[in-house]
């Protein structure tokens, strides 16, 4: 029925909460199920398919959750909720190699993005889209839309990824390396795997700049800072 789909929802929803992922896939697994007979349905399939798409994504069933997220973008019905659908499907297709398709995928993200007018939106689907082209060696169309990216987001704790983008892609350029320092430049980050990340991306920009002091003094706070969260993270599963 309706109501059991609807509490295997919530249920499969809280237990992603708490890392419990085997229980969360099979609930929403039997919600899935059940709706297949109620298609009109939309809003509720539309919740199930979104969880069960990244549950299967963040455990590295790509090709299930692709199946999921072409059924999620089947029942969405405004233009916020195509992009994410297709932000995920172009992900998909990035994560196999296949970038073409990708990066036909993302321009119709970033197309109903900005028919939404959803800022968030707007910054993921470009970010999305800096990598896609990123990852194809088309470094000037990846660094136009990581700058896009930046500008688009309103949200103060997701800017360390999109400078540190910024910085990467001027880094893998290997020109305007005190923008690539600008951009990677630690002051900016308040998670540790950020400032580690930002680091060893300082490090290499000192190397190439041949300032072999500045990079090894990078690399000896990456080094430290490292250490410290492994040490963290033993005493915590200890």
């Amino acid at each position: 029925t309706l109501q059991r789909a609807t509490a295997l929802i919530y249920q499969g929803r809280l237990e992603i909460e708490m890392n419990q992922s085997e229980s969360a896939l099979a609930h929403l697994q039997e919600a899935l199920a059940i709706l297949q007979a109620f298609p009109e349905e939309k809003e509720m399939k539309r919740l199930v398919t979104s969880s069960l798409g990244d549950l299967y994504f963040d455990l590295c069933h790509y090709d299930e959750a692709y199946a999921v997220y072409q059924e999620l973008y089947d029942v969405c019905e405004t233009d916020v909720d195509k992009s994410i659908a297709l932000n995920n499907i172009s992900l998909y297709h990035c994560i196999v190699g296949d970038h073409l398709t990708a990066n036909s995928v993302q321009k119709d993200a970033l197309k109903y993005a900005y028919q939404a007018n959803d800022s968030d939106m707007m910054a993921t689907s470009e970010y999305h889209a800096s990598i896609e082209y990123y990852q194809i060696g088309e470094m000037d169309s990846a660094l136009v839309h990581a700058k896009r990216a930046l500008i688009a987001n309103n949200q103060k704790e997701a800017e360390p990824r999109y400078t540190q983008n910024i910085g990467e892609i001027y880094l893998a350029k290997r020109e305007h390396l005190d923008s690539a320092m600008y951009y990677l430049s630690k002051e900016t980050y308040s998670n540790p795997q950020d400032i580690v990340i930002s680091l060893h991306r300082m490090y290499e920009v000192e190397k190439l700049k041949g300032d072999y002091q500045q990079a090894n003094f990078y690399l000896e706070e990456y080094t430290e800072i490292t250490d410290s969260i492994y040490g963290q993270e033993r005493n915590t599963e200890i």
